[in-house]
């Protein structure tokens, strides 16, 4: 922990939405007592069973070094439901800052306070996080019962997204740069007002596509402010976690078949005008030039989802050295706890410091289960 920054539970929740899978959640809750989390953990439960709360009843001397809020909501059987239960838990948190997680990832305290000390400095920004990166888990041959929770850690990305900050004055300027290079807030600390508001919005619009629904809070943010990426590890998505609700979807139609859908005009109208209205407020312009502004915008930031989209069976005619190039980019390396690992850190110089952050995950994921 960086010594300058001040730990202060009161600040900030954690807001982790549960959907079965409780063998990541069980992790997840091992994870953030083994580091001895210091902050709220807001929790809110909407799988079919009642694992998770037996596992914490059972457990609250291992837990007792952790502030634990646990809410069961009804059954997450569509994402309606599951807008009602993010909008409706953000309500319940009192603190001043919030962020999202998933149970399959990994939080690192330090990139948190140093978020939290930024937008305490910073009223005009929105949102902020340092940096996330990626990692895979693969469990020994010896071990199968462990699948993807504990064993090697592998396939480590220090950048798993590219945006940077955004920090124009103006919010049709702030929407048009996250539209050249869209980068969602979703994992970001957030002023728990903010992102509120937010999911309120996502709630009463109730979207039938999953990427307006990832859209609309990611430019509801930028077009209320400024956001900022600092130089520290901050989060660790696990990539083959199974269960993941992008993957199911994607999987269903691609990008442009879902413009094609009925529904996708009343979703994406819906958020151009509560977009447009924050434009409107922000830069005092009419509804009309600011609805104008974030259409041009949006054409920009699904232009080339839409030419993968159309493209895809020319892609399968590629000749050889086409994909021979792919499947050299495609290589992954696996890095493992121990001396390689150790004399890999010091070779990075001035981004050492990303990767020993790392490090406390790493040694959690070769452990045992827990």
């Amino acid at each position: 922990m960086h010594e300058n920054i001040k730990i202060n539970r009161e600040d900030y929740t954690v807001l982790l939405m549960l959907k079965d899978r409780f063998s990541f959640t069980k992790r997840w809750l091992n994870y953030m007592a083994a580091i001895k989390f210091p902050y709220k953990v807001f929790i809110a439960d909407g799988s079919a069973d009642d694992q998770a709360r037996h596992y914490l009843e059972s457990n609250k001397e291992k837990f007792g070094c952790l502030d634990i809020n646990y809410v069961r909501y009804p059954y997450d059987e569509n994402y309606s439901v599951y807008y009602k239960k993010i909008a409706d838990a953000l309500g319940k948190i009192k603190t001043k800052y919030v962020s999202v997680s998933d149970n399959d990832d990994f939080y690192v305290v330090e990139g948190i306070a140093r978020s939290i000390e930024f937008l305490e400095k910073n009223g005009d920004y929105s949102s902020c996080r340092g940096e996330i990166s990626s990692v895979a888990v693969y469990a020994p041959s010896d071990r199968p019962d462990l699948k993807f929770l504990y064993g090697k850690a592998g396939d480590i990305v220090y950048k798993y997204y590219y945006g940077e900050s955004i920090e124009l004055e103006g919010s049709s300027q702030r929407v048009m740069r996250h539209a050249a290079k869209y980068d969602p807030t979703f994992y970001d600390v957030h002023r728990t007002s903010h992102l509120r508001m937010c999911f309120e919005t996502l709630r009463d619009i109730d979207p039938e596509n999953l990427y307006i629904a990832e859209g609309l809070t990611s430019f509801l943010t930028v077009a209320s402010g400024k956001i900022k990426r600092l130089p520290c590890l901050y989060y660790v998505r696990q990539t083959n976690a199974p269960g993941s609700s992008n993957a199911a979807e994607a999987k269903r139609y691609d990008f442009f078949e879902r413009m094609l859908l009925p529904s996708w005009s009343h979703d994406y109208n819906s958020m151009s005008g509560a977009v447009a209205g924050i434009i409107s407020k922000k830069d005092d312009i009419t509804m009309d030039a600011a609805g104008a502004i974030f259409m041009k915008a949006y054409k920009k930031s699904v232009s080339h989802n839409i030419i993968w989209s159309m493209n895809r069976e020319d892609r399968r005619e590629d000749g050889a050295f086409v994909k021979l190039v792919k499947k050299l980019s495609g290589l992954k390396i696996r890095f493992f706890r121990g001396a390689f690992w150790k004399s890999l850190t010091g070779m990075f110089g001035r981004d050492r410091k990303y990767f020993s952050a790392m490090l406390p995950i790493i040694d959690f994921i070769c452990g045992e289960d827990k």
